[in-house]
């Protein structure tokens, strides 16, 4: 409104514009991120390991997956492994277990890994795919509400815009 009331509607219309695009972009993205969440929770769970940790073999037999398909997804930066100070072979512990699995549905389900990286971003920070679903949930509440505002925004600039061009018009 700032820019209008200064006689830049133009800019003040470009720039509503560009904040609906970004809320509409901040959806898809949220929209994807339940997706692949919802494909992950709906899936089997992965048979239990004998051990706290697995090796790289272990873990591409549990996920049906070769070794290196694995090592494909560490130098993408997808999954981490822990390494042998002595050996350096890898091994992944329950965490790195659960995100595997994540990345192999995901695969499964045709998404690319810069889609995959935002989703094993959010569940690694979340904690859990229980607390990520509850983390989205708030989100798509708080995108809600920013929605309301840029809509009521819209509507008061409209009705300033029409106030000026019914001013301009009694002046001709």
């Amino acid at each position: 409104m700032t820019l209008a009331t200064a006689g830049d509607l133009d800019e003040a219309l470009a720039r509503l514009d560009a904040s609906h695009a970004v809320l509409h972009r901040q959806r898809q993205e949220l929209r994807d991120l339940s997706v692949a969440l919802h494909s992950v929770l709906d899936d089997a769970p992965l048979p239990a390991p004998t051990a706290d940790r697995v090796s790289i073999g272990e873990l591409a037999t549990m996920l049906g997956v070769k070794t290196s398909t694995l090592r494909v997804w560490e130098d993408a930066g997808l999954l981490s492994a822990e390494r042998d100070p002595h050996t350096q072979r890898r091994s992944y512990t329950e965490p790195q277990m659960h995100i595997a699995r994540i990345i192999r549905l995901l695969r499964q389900g045709g998404y690319l890994f810069e889609r995959i990286s935002p989703v094993v971003g959010a569940i690694s920070s979340a904690g859990s795919p229980a607390a990520l679903e509850r983390a989205l949930d708030e989100r798509s509440r708080s995108l809600s509400a920013r929605s309301r505002q840029a809509l009521k925004g819209a509507a008061e600039l409209h009705n300033y815009a029409e106030q000026l061009e019914s001013a301009t018009d009694d002046r001709h």
